[in-house]
């Protein structure tokens, strides 16, 4: 399947992960099948050049009566070996070029298997170590041509019969330069055009890597852009209506008279609910303007844990909800903070809509958990008669809050369900706590 593109402020990107990847694959499975063709064509190739050089050595010594017969059999052994070397040329070409251009400067072998391996030399070594191999190779192969001038002329390689005559003519000494010449410069041609292709090769995978890397920045720089936006608007809008929502709490609690305590305590409450409020929008505000990476439902600054709880279920009572809780949690100072504050938030969320959709109704909270066991919470509160009489100005929901739920349980690997069942509302979430404390690098408070 094609991965997903990523849209950017200049449009939606290429998936180039995906493409470049299987574009890798093929051509490492192509690479790779050239390369063991080119291995067998090669040690056939300097297998069949070392046998012939051995048998115009051997066809020479016979004709003095030198009697080198054995010394020559161990002369194509070696040859042969040197040929099979070449299965190595890639990862050690140097070793194997001076191997093979010494050998043919003490013994009746050719170069072409030093030849071979310059190639390598010159394409994959630093240009030091390409001019000392390409010297030897260039004297093994001018030692080697001018070992097979030196023979009878039945007995060179470079030569031909006249249909005429019927006699044996040999090359010219300006050929066996020229053949040298030709020998030592295609070898130093093929190494450079390899050395040329791979260095275009890793530019290319440069530039696409550039590519990549210039798309994930831009994506992040626009999404850096749009939360300063979010940032600026919720400064600016939300975080002064609760300031306001607050001055006027506290105008309110000073103006009750001493005789009106509920309104006094109410006006207290909401003046300690704004600044609470107020307090974490601006944690978030600096989320929203830090783009470095943080672990899910962590904000920095804002410690809530689940021993917290207590405290935001007495909130809920202070403002006139009939709330029954059973709270059992076991080493809950051992709760990771991505739990806590997923189990808090969870149950702010929950006592909201209770108290928004079923104004005056029961609420019963369950929440128990323990390391190894997980957190299960358990809401519920009954749903009236008929629809409910909302004050007209408490605006209904629109479900994000339960979508936001659902995310927080599902960023932790736990489950969440929301819905009617036997004339009620009913709130389960299970979240996973791990037995043994799993510290986040990300998880730490950063200063604000």
């Amino acid at each position: 399947m094609e991965p997903s593109a990523v849209p950017t402020a200049a449009g939606p990107r290429a998936p180039v992960r995906g493409t470049r990847s299987r574009a890798l694959r093929t051509r490492w499975r192509n690479s790779s099948a050239r390369a063991a063709l080119g291995t067998v064509w090669v040690v056939v190739a300097a297998s069949f050049s070392m046998s012939v050089a051995v048998t115009f050595a051997s066809q020479e010594a016979e004709s003095r009566r030198a009697g080198g017969e054995p010394a020559l059999a161990a002369v194509w052994l070696l040859g042969l070996a040197l040929a099979g070397a070449l299965v190595v040329r890639r990862r050690y070409p140097v070793t194997v070029c001076l191997v093979a251009a010494g050998a043919a400067l003490l013994f009746p072998l050719d170069s072409l298997t030093a030849l071979i391996a310059l190639t390598w030399v010159i394409a994959t070594r630093s240009v030091r170590r390409a001019v000392a191999c390409g010297a030897a190779t260039a004297l093994a192969t001018a030692v080697a041509l001018n070992r097979d001038r030196g023979r009878s002329p039945l007995n060179v390689v470079f030569s031909t019969v006249d249909q005429g005559t019927g006699d044996h003519v040999v090359l010219t000494p300006v050929g066996y330069v020229v053949v040298g010449l030709l020998c030592v410069g295609t070898a130093v041609g093929v190494g450079l055009v390899r050395r040329w292709k791979t260095a275009a090769r890793d530019a290319i995978e440069l530039q696409v890597q550039q590519v990549q890397v210039t798309d994930e920045l831009r994506t992040e720089m626009t999404r850096q852009e749009e939360r300063e936006v979010i940032a600026r608007e919720v400064h600016d809008t939300v975080a002064h209506q609760l300031s306001l929502v607050s001055l006027h709490a506290a105008a309110l609690e000073v103006s009750a008279s001493a005789d009106d305590g509920e309104v006094r305590d109410a006006a207290q409450s909401m003046r300690s609910a704004a600044h609470q409020a107020l307090e974490e929008l601006r944690d978030l505000i600096a989320v929203l303007r830090d783009p470095r990476p943080r672990a899910a439902n962590v904000v920095p600054g804002v410690e809530l844990t689940l021993a917290d709880l207590p405290r935001l279920i007495d909130s809920a009572r202070q403002a006139g909800a009939p709330v029954s809780s059973t709270i059992y949690i076991s080493d809950a100072e051992r709760a990771p903070q991505t739990l806590n504050r997923a189990v808090y938030r969870i149950v702010q969320e929950s006592l909201t809509n209770a108290l928004k959709h079923a104004p005056g109704q029961s609420v019963d909270i369950d929440v128990r958990g323990a390391p190894g066991a997980g957190v299960q919470l358990r809401l519920r509160n009954p749903l009236p008669d008929a629809t409910p009489t909302v004050p007209p100005h408490v605006e209904r929901g629109s479900g994000s809050g339960l979508v936001g739920m659902r995310e927080r349980a599902a960023l932790l690997g736990g489950s969440f369900d929301a819905g009617t069942i036997d004339g009620g509302f009913l709130v389960t979430a299970d979240l996973p706590w791990p037995r043994e404390r799993v510290v986040d690098p990300h998880e730490a408070a950063v200063p604000t």
